[in-house]
Order: C-alpha cells, then structure tokens, then sequence
C-alpha cells in the first residue's frame, strides 16, 4: 500500500454479525518543527481482507485535535461498518495515518489505528455491549469518568465484564496512568490485565482478547516491556490497544457504574472504550442426539433434543424449531415433549413455555430415510430457540441456535449432470441434435423444452432429442433451455445456442473450374489425378 502502513488481524467467531464497526485513527501532527496539520483532512488508505487488491479511501467524518506542552495530537475516526460486515475476520491493512517523528522528542512522536467491532453471536451469553470513541487529554490534574448504566449483572454466582480500550502517548517508563471500575466514584477499582499494571496501564502495548501481546499484526512482537518501565530498542511508541478482566470490580445485582482515567504523572489520551457486561439472563445451551449415527434407506431415526436453562433467570414464551433435513420424512405422531406426545409441527416452531433456572425440557422425534441427501452424505439440522425474559430494564428478547448435528449415510445425491450446446443453422433450414444427461444414482425421466427460443421454433422429444426451425430469412443468434428430470425428481438446465447463418452470401455466379458453367448451389468438384475438372 505504501511505507507508511501497518496491519492487524481481526478474529470473530462462527457465525458472528457484525452490529457496528469504527475506525479510528491518529497521533502526533506538531512536535518540535514538524507540523503536519495540513494534512489532517486527508483520507486513509483502508484495505480488507476479502479484497486485497482495492485500496479504500477513509475521510475522517469525527476530528479533534489537543494541545498540551509541547505536543500536538489528533484524533479521527469513521463509520466502517458496511466494510467490515462483509468483509469479516482477516487481516485489515490501514496506511498514509499522519504522525510525527521529530528526533528531538523521544516520548512524544506517536501514530496509529485501531479497528472498534461490535457484533453479536447466538453462541455467546447476552451481554451488555457499549462502544465510546473520541478522544480526551488526561493529565494529573484532570480525571476523566464515564458513567454506564441500563445493565443487571446476575443477582448470585460469578459475573463476568471486559474493558476494552485504546490509547495514544503512553509510555512505559512513565507511570501513574490508571483505569478504574466501580459502582460509583468512592468505591472504584484499579483494573489491569497481563500486559497493563494498574499504576502504568497505558505503557505502549498492542495486545489481544486474553489481554497478551498480539502478535499476529505488524511488529507484533515490539511492544514496549511495560512491567519493568523500561523501552526496548525499535518499540512500538506511544500507542495502546488492550483488552483487560473487569469482573472483580463488579458486584451482583449492579445496574449502573464508572469507569475512570486517571494519573499521577503520565499524560495520555483515551481514542475508544468499550464495555462488555455478561447481563442476568437466561443461559440457554442446547443439546442434540440420534438414536443412530449412521442410516441408510428406509431406517427410521430418533432424534432428542434437550435444551437447559444454566442462567439465573427463567426463560419465557419458549418456543423451539429444527426443519426436519431434506431426504428425511417426518414419523407421524412421533413429537414428545418432557415425555408427553404433542400435537404439533417442529418445523414451524412448538411452544415449550417456561424453562426455569437449572431446568431442561426434552423434545423428541422420529423421521424415516426416504432418500439419500444432496451434494455431502449426511443429513444436517440446526435448532433455533426464541425466548424472553425479565430484567431490571424491561423484558428483553432472545435467541439461541444449536451446532449444527450431522447424520451421516452412505450416499448422496447430485442433480442430473448436462452440457450446454452449441450448434450451427442456416437460414431457413431446420436443424436438430440431442441432449444427453447423467445421473449419479438415477436415470433421466424425462427432457421438456423449458425457455423457448425467441427468433425460431424448438421440439423436445422425451428422450432427449430436438429440432429448431429459425424463423423465416431470421439470421443471428438464438437460444433455447431445456429441463432435464431424473427419477428423484430433481432437475438441471441444458442451454442449446444456435447460430443461424446465410449459406450463400454472394448470390452472384461462382467460376471454380474450366467448364465456367457453375451457378448458385451447383457443385464443382474433380477427381483427383484425372482431368478436367468437371461440373454436375
């Protein structure tokens, strides 16, 4: 992309939507006769990983800028999320961020990005998800705290929160930064992770979900060595990416809280916060077995599905829904739940009520095998559960879906396999050929003219062959489709393309051979080793 760029890799799990992502960038734009603010307006370069060839331009839709001592720094972000939502997990390659390097200042030269993602997964537990970004200069003598509200951690048992934050200007042999949680400003707690000590949190680190060095992106292995305060040769300067444990500095049944920045003596400025909260909600995990792992035609398979409440809160208006896989039959009157038989359809979704904390509700069912599946042999199903509960902010709803459960066979099936045609007409002249398809595990039933031809007139005959009359003087290109069916009753398309050309552009007489006595659509032809030409 160019010398000034750097990437990262963003890993979400299977199955994730991404709700909103943002990009935010910058650094130091005026340190001692470097001044770059002319450039501030200027867009990024931004490079997915679904599209590595495109470089994307990024203007800044939010800027700020501060000023402090004897620095200049910028901060400026933007809404990313149609990017990212398509694009995914992968590496992510920004490049052209402004940033200082002024030799004359060894703590202050500071530049780079960070990629803020918010996404939901049925696999994770409800959570409360808040995304901060913009910058704010904090010093010894200016505090910054943000109050987070409209959350319930559960009323007993564990809870479990996340901080997520960056930074610019920390450094590691400055200490006195400091991040803290609490349920108000008189009981706050100093947070801090494997690579972020509470009384040096912001020490120039780029670290991972677990809170460890991150070392799958650009110099993933330069991060300042912050637990002995000291800088290491080449380092990363002045920028900070972590993601830290703030479940101790919670309490059960909390609705509302602080986070604070603080120091004592280095000066840094906060770019993002984000604030992961497990909520009190039901822990819904569902379970899914057959009676057999392997079936062949005409066996008849049982399926249990058990769904269990591991939360603290009951589960409401339950109701449960698998379609039965294709080449499966539903057994009649087989459905049961908790033992009991139910008159219902799963496919469309059966009412399970409530599932109360450390409760289970079992649902069963049989299907007979009826025919092999399609393209893989087994038989795949996903269960899909929606809910709702109670919390402290209203009722809320949810939804969870199982793994997918595989029943392997021994076979499976592909539609009929079929070419398409190409064939060349004359102008006024029928032509015809024949279509030949394979089956796998069939035999073809039948072949009927699907998409007529626009400039001609097409016949398909049962067993494949056809004729196509051109319309009259018509010369050009024509096309016709034809469904062909096999004895599963699936189907593919055949294309027949016609070319239909003038035989005789030149209607004038043609002289070939001595006798000149050729004319239009005779034909002249001699023998060889023999003379004279001759003509008939």
């Amino acid at each position: 992309m160019s010398s000034n760029s750097s990437s990262a890799v963003l890993n979400l799990p299977d199955g994730s939507t991404v709700l909103y992502a943002e990009l935010i960038w910058g650094g130091t734009y005026k340190v001692l006769g470097q001044d770059y603010t002319n450039l501030l307006n200027l867009p990024i370069n931004f490079i997915l990983p679904n599209n590595a060839n495109k470089i994307y331009k990024v203007y800044p839709q939010n800027q700020q800028t501060f000023i402090y001592e004897n620095s200049s720094v910028y901060c400026n972000s933007c809404n990313v999320t149609s990017y990212v939502s398509e694009a995914l997990s992968g590496t992510y390659e920004t490049g052209n961020v402004v940033g200082t390097t002024s030799p004359g200042d060894s703590t202050s030269n500071c530049c780079g990005w960070t990629l803020a993602v918010v996404y939901k997964n049925s696999q994770l537990p409800y959570r409360k998800l808040s995304l901060y970004t913009g910058g704010e200069v904090i010093t010894p003598t200016s505090t910054f705290s943000i109050p987070i509200s409209n959350f319930q951690t559960p009323i007993s048992g564990s809870h479990n929160a996340r901080i997520l934050v960056s930074a610019l200007e920390g450094d590691a042999p400055i200490t006195g930064d400091q991040l803290l949680l609490g349920t108000d400003a008189n009981n706050l707690v100093n947070l801090s992770g494997p690579e972020n000590p509470s009384n040096n949190f912001f020490g120039s680190q780029i670290n991972n979900d677990s809170g460890q060095t991150d070392t799958l992106g650009s110099f993933g292995n330069r991060n300042q060595n912050v637990l002995t305060g000291t800088n290491i040769v080449a380092g990363r300067q002045g920028v900070d990416i972590t993601n830290v444990d703030a479940s101790n500095a919670l309490t059960n049944s909390q609705t509302s809280g602080i986070i604070q920045f603080m120091t004592t003596e280095d000066i840094y400025i906060p770019t993002s916060l984000g604030v992961q909260i497990d909520m009190n909600a039901p822990l819904i995990t569902i379970s899914q077995t057959t009676s057999s792992d392997f079936v062949v035609l005409g066996d008849n398979v049982k399926y249990t599905i058990t769904v269990t409440n591991n939360g603290p809160v009951a589960a409401n208006n339950v109701v449960l829904k698998t379609l039965i896989p294709e080449g499966l039959q539903y057994t009649p009157s087989s459905l049961t739940v908790n033992s009991v038989a139910y008159n219902g359809n799963i496919s469309q979704g059966i009412k399970l009520n409530t599932i109360n904390p450390s409760a289970s509700s079992v649902v069963t069912f049989a299907a007979d095998v009826v025919k092999y599946p399609y393209d893989t042999a087994q038989y795949s199903n996903l269960v899909t559960l929606n809910y709702n509960f109670v919390t402290a902010n209203g009722t809320l709803q949810g939804i969870t879906e199982s793994n997918i459960n595989n029943l392997k066979t021994s076979s499976f099936l592909f539609p009929p396999l079929v070419p398409n045609y190409q064939q060349i007409a004359y102008k006024n002249t029928p032509v015809d050929g024949k279509i030949l398809g394979v089956s796998s595990t069939s035999t073809i039933t039948s072949y009927t003219l699907d998409t007529p031809p626009k400039n001609g007139f097409a016949k398909v005959n049962t067993d494949g062959t056809w004729e196509y009359t051109p319309m009259v003087n018509f010369v050009g290109t024509d096309s016709f489709s034809v469904l062909v069916t096999d004895a599963n009753g699936d189907s593919s398309i055949s294309t027949v393309s016609i070319s239909v050309k003038s035989i005789f552009e030149n209607q004038e007489p043609i002289n070939c051979c001595p006798c000149n006595i050729i004319f239009p659509q005779e034909l002249c032809k001699y023998k060889i080793n023999e003379n004279p030409y001759y003509c008939y």
